[in-house]
């Protein structure tokens, strides 16, 4: 539920804008997913959804994943939790 709650505040906050929404799903054959896959310009924006209050290293699992299929493309990403710690672990932003 949390992440279709994260999913929907994002597309009314694109469509309020006027803008195209711009957010797709990734999963392969392997069961790596990304929960949303934000696409701004050329760049891929990769944001997980989480609801466990306790940050842990393996929710970075498929954003690492996807960064290293889509190269260059991918300069930055996002965790959503539901933790009240915010950090930043390398290029990804960790947000409650």
């Amino acid at each position: 539920m949390v992440e279709n709650l994260v999913v929907l505040e994002l597309v009314k906050s694109r469509l309020n804008q006027g803008l195209e929404p711009n957010l797709y799903y990734y999963r392969d054959n392997h069961q790596n997913e990304v929960d949303i896959i934000y696409k701004q310009s050329n760049e891929l924006i990769p944001i997980e959804i989480k609801s466990s209050q306790t940050y842990h290293p393996d929710f970075l699992k498929g954003i690492k994943y996807y960064e290293s299929i889509a190269n260059s493309r991918v300069k930055k990403g996002y965790l959503v939790y539901a933790g009240i710690h915010e950090q930043r672990i390398g290029n990804i932003q960790v947000v409650n």
